[in-house]
């Protein structure tokens, strides 16, 4: 399968409001989703991981945010992760320590999803 046909899989999995958390490591393993370098596909294998609330996938995504500042990716991992109360601290605590390096307008609206 192509990258786009890995993100159109992933989404409408995700659509779907079915999947489960104990079925991530099998599609993360089958579809080398952990191994993705194509952040759209990263992006959707993140979120399905935040909306099943997959434990192993927090520390991912907080790595992913670090390396990829676009608002569009950021925002709504940022969101999931303050969301989930298992996620929560540690998402604050590392915006906290990152806010200044990422860019202002970005940091701002961030920052707004903790009010």
């Amino acid at each position: 399968m192509s990258p786009a046909q890995k993100v159109a899989t992933v989404d409408k999995i995700r659509l779907s409001g079915k999947f489960t958390a104990a079925k991530m490591p099998a599609l993360t393993s089958c579809f080398k989703l952990d191994e993705a370098r194509n952040c759209e596909l990263k992006f959707s294998w993140l979120m399905l991981g935040l909306d099943t609330q997959w434990q192993p996938i927090i520390p991912k995504a907080l790595a992913f945010v670090l390396t990829v500042g676009r608002m569009k990716f950021c925002k709504p991992i940022y969101r999931s992760l303050f969301n989930w109360p298992l996620a929560r601290a540690s998402a604050i605590q590392q915006f906290e320590a990152s806010r200044k390096t990422m860019h202002p307008i970005t940091a701002s609206i961030i920052a707004k999803l903790l009010n």
